[in-house]
């Protein structure tokens, strides 16, 4: 079974490859291999090996081949966790240890997230509400389904471009808990899918919206209890 993983396959096809454009003999060999166990004309099995020679050494084409080739080598880690995963490498760890690491983070950022991609009960690990959660106690993706459940928004419309004021007031409150955190504008606007200055408007306003928004005033407290801080 050794031989048909995808990875040694991928390996031996980039190495004849290599080999074809650069040895000529090695090139007549496998011409020579082709025609005698092929159906087409010698002339036409000849057109076709110049023309995979044009795409593969196309710039573009080996950018992008690249780019596949690192998602499928990486299948086994969550996306946005990949490059976490890779700088683990410098420290000596094991490919195993980087990928527990990283699937540990994950199951503590977003633990039915995680549950998912490994194959796990997602029922097991689903709250039967977050309405009643600690807002400080939540990781971020967490956090995000709470404060929609408190709006009675979803996630999805969280994270999308809609701009109803329950929206509006939800991205708010997630940011604001999010820089009390100490994340970045830059970060906060990754996780919500919006640019820096428009978390930062969030935040300049997030008081008026308390003002006139009581769930959000709510929200307020209890993000800024452990300070002491009240909201209107």
């Amino acid at each position: 079974m050794v031989g048909t993983d995808r990875h040694i396959v991928a390996k031996r096809a980039a190495k004849r490859r290599e080999l074809i454009q650069r040895d000529p003999q090695y090139r007549a060999r496998h011409l020579a291999n082709l025609y005698k166990h092929a159906t087409m004309a010698p002339a036409a099995i000849e057109e076709r090996a110049r023309r995979s020679q044009e795409i593969f050494l196309n710039p573009e084409y080996r950018a992008k081949a690249s780019v596949a080739a690192r998602a499928v080598r990486l299948a086994h880690i969550p996306e946005h966790l990949r490059d976490e995963y890779l700088r683990l490498a410098v420290h000596g760890l094991k490919a195993a240890e980087r990928r527990e690491i990283v699937l540990a983070h994950f199951r503590r950022e977003d633990p039915i997230a995680a549950a998912a991609f490994e194959g796990r009960n997602i029922k097991a690990f689903a709250p039967k509400s977050l309405i009643d959660a600690d807002l400080r106690k939540l990781g971020w993706r967490m956090l995000i389904r709470a404060v929609a459940e408190r709006f009675n928004v979803t996630e999805a419309e969280v994270l999308s471009a809609k701009r109803s004021s329950e929206l509006i007031h939800a991205r708010a409150i997630v940011a604001q808990e999010l820089r009390r955190r100490g994340m970045s504008l830059a970060l906060i606007g990754e996780r919500l899918g919006r640019d820096h200055t428009t978390i930062l408007n969030l935040l300049r306003r997030v008081q008026s919206y308390a003002d006139s928004n009581p769930v959000v005033a709510r929200c307020l407290i209890e993000i800024h209890r452990e300070r002491g801080v009240q909201a209107a």
